[in-house]
């Protein structure tokens, strides 16, 4: 019998194969391309054109939503490690709305020590 991996061991599993700062499309292509799938298969199963595809593998067009959703069924992975493949928190965008969030959560619902 197979032990389920915990969130942690997935992501720490995925920090081995992707380096740090990996951007979306180097996620999407590595994952792709390590299940041997196919720029022609994945547009069969999203609808989005191989010439597309290839642009957001090479992070030379901007990735939303949708289409980091349709990829990521398409491949296996969810669309937030797709937009956010270092984490929403390394995105410079979302560091200061992150570090602010933790001081308002600690303030609203402080962790009580527990007793041991």
């Amino acid at each position: 019998m197979t032990k389920k991996k915990s969130n942690n061991e997935f992501l720490e599993m995925l920090n081995d194969f992707f380096p740090k700062n990996a951007t979306p499309g180097e996620l999407i292509r590595a994952k792709r391309t390590n299940y041997q799938i196919t720029l022609e298969e994945v547009e069969k199963a999203t609808g989005i054109s191989q010439s597309n595809l290839s642009l957001y593998e090479n992070d030379k067009k901007p990735l939303g939503y949708v289409q980091a959703t349709k990829i990521g069924l398409a491949i296996g992975l969810h669309p937030m490690t797709i937009l956010f493949p270092n984490g929403i928190e390394a995105d410079e965008r979302f560091k200061e709305i992150s570090r602010k969030s933790v001081e308002l959560l600690n303030k609203k619902i402080p962790l009580k020590k527990i007793a041991g």
